[in-house]
């Protein structure tokens, strides 16, 4: 279940990153453009991970308390 909502959020966060660096991302063309920029994936992947890697530790510190509350 971490490692599911860890690849959700590392796609979202990437997708947010790149848009929030001023690429449309509904627009094939301009995710192209992106993803071919070595500065923006850089710094979108770094984000993305860091972001990812921190819902993967909560998910994994309360997947028993669910059940137990």
């Amino acid at each position: 279940m971490a490692a599911t909502g860890a690849r959700l959020e590392y796609a979202t966060a990437l997708l947010d990153e790149i848009d929030g660096d001023g690429y449309d991302t509904s627009d094939p063309a301009q995710l192209k453009m992106a993803f071919a920029n070595p500065e923006v994936m850089q710094a979108a992947r770094t984000a993305a991970g860091t972001k990812a890697g921190i819902i993967a530790g909560v998910d994994l510190l309360t997947a028993g308390v669910g059940g137990n509350l």
